[in-house]
C-alpha cells in the first residue's frame, strides 16, 4: 500500500514538474533580418514588441509574433513579412523575412474635380479630370521617411509638399511633419442645393484660391497610441461672383472674399487593427479636437470628431466589422467649413449626394466572406517588386445608417437634414498589394434609390 502511494506520488510530482517545465518562459536571444536591403534595421526593430533579452510567457508567443508580424507589415515598406522560429528550445532566435516594395514613384496624378468617382462617373466628363505629376518616396533614405510632391496643372491648379520624418529623437518615440501647398482653380462648389454640389465657372479668373503651411510633432509612446498635435496657417480666397446674393455670400466668414485661419490640430489614434489598409481583426479609436480662429472675422471655429472600429472574425472564412463616427462643431459656421455626411464619410447608397450641418452620426456594419486568399505569381513581370501579389477576394453584406443635425444654415431644399437615412446592400472587395482596394457595392436606401458604385478604399 505505501509502496502504491509512493509511486503515485512520484507520477503526480513528475507530471507537475513536466507541467512547469513546459511553461517556461521563452527568452529572446537573437533577432535576425533579412531582405531589407534599403530599410534600416531599426525601423523594423522599433515595430516588435519585443527586444534581445526579453522573457515572453509561452502562451503569449504566438500573439507577440503575429501582433509584430503585422505592425512591420503595416508601415507600408513591404509586399511580405514572415516570421521564422524554433519553439522546441527556449532561447529563441528569431528571423524575420521581408520582401521589400517599390519606393520611388514618379506617375501622373489624376484625379476629379468631383467630390469622388461615382460622382464623376454619371457625366464622364474628361474636361473634370486634373491631370499633373506626383512625386512619391515611401522609404526615403530606408528610414521610413516620406517625401510627396504633387504638381498639377488644368482645371485645377495645385502645388503640394509633404516631408514626414518618423523618429527624430534617440528613444524613436517623436516625429516631426512639415506641409504646405497651393491651390487655385475656375470653378468651385458653392452651395448645396438639394443635397447636391452646385458648380460655379469663371472663364475668365481663378474663383477659389487655397494656400497653406502646416507643421506637425508626432508622438509614438506605445506601438499602438500616436497623437498627433498640429499648428497651421490657411488661406482661403473667392471672387465676388461667389459672394453674390443669388450664390453664397457666406461661403466665408463674415461674407468676405478672403478668410485667414489659424489652427491648432490634435489627435488621438489608438490602433490594433491587423491589417491596417484592410483590417479583418482588431479595433481602431480616432478622436480629434480642432479649434480655428478666423482672424477676418474675429471669429472662432471649433470642431471635434471620433471614429470607433471594431473587426472581427465569425469562424473559418467568415469576417464581420462595425464603425461608428461623429462630429460635433461650434462657433463661427461659414459654408466652407460646414459638412458633414458625404465628403469624407460617406454613407453607402448616398454617394451622390451631401448632408451639410454642424453636427452628424454616422453608423457602419459589414459582413463578409473570404473566397480567395494567396498570393498570385505574376511570372512575365521580371521586377521582384512586382512579381508576387498577396490578393484576397470578399463576398459582402452591408448596413449603414446616419443622420445629420443642422440649424437650417445654408438650406436650399436639403431635405436630407434632420432625418435618419439607411442604406444597405450586397458587394465584391478586391485587396491586393501595395494597399490597393477596390470594392464593387449595389446599394438599396431607405428612399428607394438604388445604384451601383465603386470605390478604392476599406469599407470601413
Amino acid at each position: 500500500m505505501i509502496s502504491s502511494l509512493r509511486a503515485l506520488f512520484l507520477l503526480v510530482f513528475f507530471n507537475l514538474v513536466l507541467f512547469v517545465a513546459a511553461q517556461e518562459d521563452y527568452r529572446i536571444e537573437q533577432i535576425q533580418i533579412e531582405g531589407n536591403f534599403k530599410t534600416k534595421n531599426y525601423i523594423i526593430l522599433r515595430e516588435l514588441n519585443f527586444k534581445v533579452g526579453d522573457s515572453i510567457p509561452s502562451e503569449s508567443l504566438a500573439y507577440s509574433l503575429e501582433y509584430s508580424r503585422n505592425m512591420v507589415f503595416n508601415t507600408g515598406l513591404f509586399n511580405t513579412v514572415e516570421f521564422e522560429v524554433d519553439t522546441s528550445v527556449k532561447q529563441l532566435s528569431i528571423k524575420i523575412s521581408v520582401t521589400e516594395r517599390w519606393y520611388i514613384w514618379t506617375f501622373p496624378s489624376i484625379s476629379y474635380a468631383d467630390r469622388n468617382f461615382n460622382v464623376w462617373w454619371q457625366t464622364k466628363d474628361i474636361s473634370r479630370v486634373n491631370a499633373g505629376i506626383s512625386i512619391q518616396h515611401q522609404n526615403f533614405r530606408g528610414r521610413a521617411e516620406k517625401l510627396n510632391l504633387k504638381l498639377i496643372l488644368g482645371y485645377r491648379n495645385q502645388l503640394e509638399a509633404d516631408y514626414f520624418v518618423p523618429f527624430i529623437d534617440g528613444k524613436r518615440s517623436l516625429g516631426l511633419q512639415v506641409q504646405a501647398g497651393y491651390t487655385n482653380a475656375r470653378e468651385l462648389w458653392f452651395r448645396t442645393d438639394s443635397n447636391k454640389l452646385k458648380f460655379l465657372f469663371d472663364p475668365n479668373r481663378r474663383a477659389y484660391r487655397q494656400g497653406h503651411f502646416d507643421l506637425s510633432l508626432h508622438i509614438r509612446p506605445k506601438l499602438s497610441l500616436r497623437h498627433q498635435i498640429l499648428l497651421g496657417w490657411e488661406e482661403i480666397g473667392v471672387t465676388d461672383t461667389v459672394l453674390n446674393a443669388e450664390n453664397n455670400p457666406n461661403y466665408l466668414a463674415g461674407g468676405r472674399d478672403k478668410q485667414n485661419s489659424l489652427k491648432l490640430f490634435y489627435v488621438l489614434k489608438w490602433d490594433k487593427r491587423d491589417i491596417v489598409y484592410y483590417p479583418l481583426k482588431g479595433h481602431f479609436i480616432e478622436w480629434d479636437l480642432e479649434p480655428r480662429y478666423l482672424l477676418e472675422a474675429k471669429d472662432f471655429h471649433v470642431s471635434s470628431r471620433l471614429n470607433l472600429e471594431k473587426f472581427f472574425g465569425l469562424g473559418g472564412n467568415w469576417f464581420g466589422g462595425i464603425g461608428a463616427r461623429s462630429k460635433v462643431s461650434f462657433g463661427a459656421q461659414p459654408y466652407n467649413l460646414y459638412q458633414a455626411i458625404g465628403y469624407k464619410y460617406v454613407l453607402r447608397g448616398f454617394e451622390d449626394y451631401v448632408m451639410d450641418a454642424e453636427h452628424f452620426v454616422l453608423f457602419k456594419s459589414n459582413l463578409k466572406y473570404r473566397l480567395f486568399n494567396d498570393v498570385v505569381k505574376l511570372p512575365w513581370i521580371k521586377s521582384k517588386f512586382f512579381k508576387q501579389a498577396p490578393t484576397s477576394i470578399f463576398l459582402t453584406l452591408y448596413a449603414d445608417a446616419g443622420q445629420v443635425f443642422s440649424s437650417g444654415l445654408y438650406d436650399y431644399h436639403n431635405d436630407y437634414r434632420n432625418r435618419w437615412l439607411s442604406g444597405y446592400g450586397i458587394g465584391l472587395d478586391i485587396a491586393s498589394y501595395y494597399d490597393r482596394v477596390i470594392r464593387f457595392e449595389y446599394s438599396l436606401n431607405n428612399l428607394g434609390l438604388r445604384q451601383l458604385y465603386i470605390h478604392f478604399t476599406a469599407p470601413i
